[in-house]
């Protein structure tokens, strides 16, 4: 908003005076003093009102966006409980599959099989 120099509210206030003459001058500025007191208490009102309707409309959004963030935080949950049933899983599969790649204690050696007339006989 511009702003008004000294000398320019002195030219308003000549001009004002020039216009309409000193002995109307008094009344005009009662009246634009109780229209500036009438604008003033209808901005209030309408703020007052606004700020109202404002409230009543963020009220729901409030409890929307509780129910959202509870929802995320489930989720959230749902998920971590999920992800974490998955690793014990992939752990004992990983588990199991090791045990099955290991061969078992047999330690039996094909030379055991063979009778010692076979070896010395070569």
């Amino acid at each position: 908003m511009a702003s008004l120099t000294l000398s320019e509210m002195v030219a308003i206030v000549l001009v004002i005076l020039i216009v309409f003459g000193p002995q109307r001058l008094p009344e005009m500025a009662r009246r634009a003093a109780l229209s500036i007191r009438r604008l003033r208490t209808i901005a209030a009102s309408v703020r007052e009102e606004f700020e109202a309707e404002c409230g009543e409309i963020a009220a729901p959004l409030r409890e929307v966006r509780e129910e959202v963030v509870g929802a995320r935080q489930d989720l959230i949950a749902s998920v971590s409980s999920i992800t974490e049933e998955i690793r014990r899983a992939q752990t004992h599969a990983d588990e199991a599959a090791t045990a099955q790649m290991v061969p078992s204690a047999d330690l039996s050696c094909a030379a055991d099989d063979v009778e010692p007339d076979e070896l010395t006989a070569t």
